[in-house]
């Protein structure tokens, strides 16, 4: 027996709708969903992966961007004609710093922090970092701020956000094992539209649920390890 020898199955937007609306019963088998279903189920499809963006690590969405220190430039604005990254990052989950050939740890610090920084020019090496996500853009802002090293750069690795499905042939900015979660997830929120029973829409969810939580399992970088004595009964002698 052959194989394919494939591996590269995925799924376009228009698909994952036409699977989520045949699990609603909203469609039968063979059937197209209308114009109309399609915009709708678009909308909650999207507003579906923006819910996601927050939650999980996202390891397949980590970036490392590279940011050129200026000298006494306290911060930097991430996003469409910004002076660091050309995308706002949603969060940073590392940094560090290249001066003179060395790299340098970066902390990452709360705005709580930065801001009881009682002098936020000094020159020197960049030691802390903190992110200010804002609409559309973000701001990195670094102390000490810079010391002016020839080639001084500021490396971060940071979640990126999730594209958007546009087009009925974008396919999803996900893994393949993502793309089954997706389905149903939508299927869980089309059910509450289009009036599916209760014992279904619970169903629905469930499974949602299940395999929501199996593909953030695996979306881990690390896996705990827990170690516990045997315990023993009675005393020795």
């Amino acid at each position: 027996m052959a194989t394919s020898n494939s591996t590269d199955f995925t799924v376009d937007r228009d698909t994952i709708i036409t699977e989520a609306l045949e699990i609603c019963g909203v469609l039968a088998e063979g059937e197209s969903p209308s114009a109309n279903q399609i915009t709708s189920c678009s909308r909650t499809l999207n507003l579906l992966v923006k819910a996601l963006i927050p939650d999980g690590l996202h390891l397949w969405k980590r970036v490392q961007g590279d940011i050129t220190i200026t000298k006494g430039a306290p911060s930097y604005t991430c996003g469409t004609g910004g002076t660091g990254l050309s995308e706002r990052p949603v969060r940073l989950v590392d940094a560090w710093v290249t001066s003179g050939g060395t790299d340098i740890p970066v902390e990452l610090i709360s705005d709580e922090r930065y801001n009881a920084l009682s002098t936020k020019d000094d020159v020197g090496e960049p030691l802390e970092a903190y992110y200010d996500p804002q609409l559309g853009t973000g701001t990195i802002y670094v102390w000490p701020t810079g010391s002016g090293t020839s080639g001084e750069t500021l490396h971060v690795v940071y979640h990126a956000l999730i594209q958007d499905f546009d087009a009925s042939t974008d396919t999803p900015d996900f893994p393949q094992e993502w793309h089954e979660c997706l389905v149903w997830g939508l299927a869980s929120r089309l059910a509450q539209k289009y009036g599916v029973s209760t014992a279904e829409k619970n169903y629905i969810a469930t499974l949602y649920t299940q395999m929501r939580s199996e593909v953030e399992s695996f979306d881990s970088e690390f896996t705990s390890l827990y170690i516990q004595p045997e315990e023993q009964y009675g005393t020795s002698s």
